[in-house]
């Protein structure tokens, strides 16, 4: 008995105390427990992804994948020029208002039109007519042609776009809602130089939105998705335009099958879709059926440029 009651003093117990090594390994086997439950704890509470992330100290990587959102106002706008009857507005309170029209000419007179000799229409001056019209619209798109891009000198081409974004945010501060750009050159000119003047337009405009018009041929063409992609990094939506599509043209598909034939760039891009007001069919059609935001603006018959004389 004396000898057993020795072995058990050497293994655990010296005059009534527990050794230090035992306590030692008791922490060290507490600790251990602890870590393990609280591990499993964490795998549980997190998934796989999550819990990697946090023990690993991996940063999480934003998504590399463009997202293109539009503004994204619920926009179904009809023409109208300064002069016309605004009664009908009430009805349709969202206005397509062409600035110019596709040979340069400005549809009314201002302090920069007449500054830079851009005002070829001195019966409508801006201002007074903007007020008339914003006492009916709500909302008012204005529709710009640049010309700054016929110039064949750099340097022309940078003084006209210069004035072209000075007249522009002039139409912003006197009430208008948003700029539309159309007819942009894709075909004839560099994408980068596209891009420099949208981006001029949009830091003039501030917070206003900044549209840019993309005819169906650029959409379809191979770098279509591409060239819409780094638009929408610079401006606030793109309009789908759709008129090159006329009744005499030899076209079987319906109205309806036009608009679904595009349905995928429309979603795809958040864009809005563009008609011309000859295009009553595909009006009614945009009308019945709510795809996306839509505008229809004014058709102009083809004019000789205003600094073309006559012989």
């Amino acid at each position: 008995m004396h000898r057993f009651g020795n072995r058990r003093r050497n293994y655990g117990r010296e005059n009534g105390k527990i050794s230090p090594l035992l306590i030692v390994l008791i922490c060290v086997l507490v600790a251990v427990t602890v870590t393990v439950i609280i591990g499993n704890l964490l795998k549980v509470w997190l998934d796989d992804e999550a819990y990697q992330k946090l023990i690993s100290g991996t940063e999480e990587k934003e998504d590399e994948d463009p997202v293109y959102q539009s503004y994204l106002r619920d926009v179904h706008a009809y023409p109208y020029q300064f002069g016309e009857n605004t009664d009908r507005i009430w009805e349709y309170p969202d206005v397509s208002f062409s600035i110019n029209r596709p040979n340069g000419t400005v549809n009314y007179t201002s302090e920069v039109a007449e500054y830079f000799g851009l005002s070829r229409n001195g019966e409508y001056q801006l201002q007074e007519s903007m007020i008339t019209l914003s006492s009916a619209a709500t909302y008012i798109s204005g529709v710009f042609y640049p010309q700054s891009f016929a110039q064949t000198s750099s340097d022309l081409r940078y003084a006209a776009s210069v004035r072209e974004v000075a007249l522009l945010r002039e139409f912003l501060r006197a009430g208008g809602s948003e700029i539309l750009l159309c007819s942009l050159p894709f075909d004839s000119v560099e994408t980068d130089e596209i891009l420099n003047y949208v981006s001029a337009v949009k830091a003039a405009a501030e917070d206003a939105p900044v549209g840019v018009v993309i005819p169906l041929s650029v959409a379809q063409s191979e770098n279509g998705w591409e060239i819409i992609g780094k638009l929408l990094q610079i401006c606030d939506f793109c309009a789908l335009d759709l008129q090159t599509v006329s009744a005499s043209d030899e076209v079987s598909a319906t109205p309806a099958e036009q608009l679904a034939s595009v349905k995928a760039y429309l979603t795809m891009y958040d864009m809005r879709l563009l008609l011309s007001e000859e295009q009553l069919e595909l009006i009614a059609e945009a009308e019945h059926q709510p795809v996306s935001d839509f505008q229809v603006v004014t058709a102009f018959p083809p004019e000789p440029l205003p600094d073309v004389e006559e012989e």
